[in-house]
């Protein structure tokens, strides 16, 4: 059934590339893919950090991040339920608000960053670098980005690559 309604809607996204509901519906179907989704490799992995507070990794934002959702649920799908949305509303606000051809560009988001979602603290990442260097281009004051990136060091500390793209802001 996915599978039908991800074609049904990729057709329709490329008939109609500038609808604002289509763009909708395809993040939806990406959010229940994801939100939703217990047979990714790493799923195990993630729910042993958030199931044990006293789990160590070397992440301490990402452990944080665990125990603040871990406050309201117990449950780690609940916490993908809410983190996935949090991330796909993010980009679906990217999109919705610079994409001249927002349904297409959804179809493109999908493909690209279908797998993307199996290792949550990438994602969690790249959509925190986004929204910086988005504020940062708009705001043209690179503090925003540098903060950003050593947030997300917290999460991941893959991020501290991306002070490499510093230059990029001159």
């Amino acid at each position: 059934m996915n599978i039908i309604v991800t074609c049904v809607l990729f057709i329709l996204a490329l008939v109609k590339k500038k609808s604002h509901i289509l763009c909708l519906l395809l993040f939806l179907l990406m959010w229940s893919l994801w939100g939703w989704n217990t047979w990714n490799g790493d799923y195990e992995a993630y729910a042993e950090i958030f199931i044990n507070p006293n789990f160590a990794t070397s992440e301490l934002g990402y452990t944080i991040l665990n125990k603040f959702v871990g406050l309201f649920t117990d449950d780690y799908q609940v916490f993908v339920i809410i983190i996935s949305f949090v991330l796909l509303s993010s980009i679906l606000l990217f999109i919705v608000r610079l994409s001249p051809y927002p349904a297409l560009f959804s179809v493109i988001y999908f493909v690209i960053y279908l797998e993307e979602f199996v290792f949550i603290r990438n994602y969690i990442l790249s959509t925190l670098l986004l929204v910086s260097i988005w504020i940062t281009y708009n705001k043209k004051d690179v503090k925003c980005y540098v903060l950003a990136v050593l947030l997300g060091s917290a999460i991941h500390v893959f991020s501290l690559t991306y002070l490499l793209l510093l230059p990029a802001f001159y």
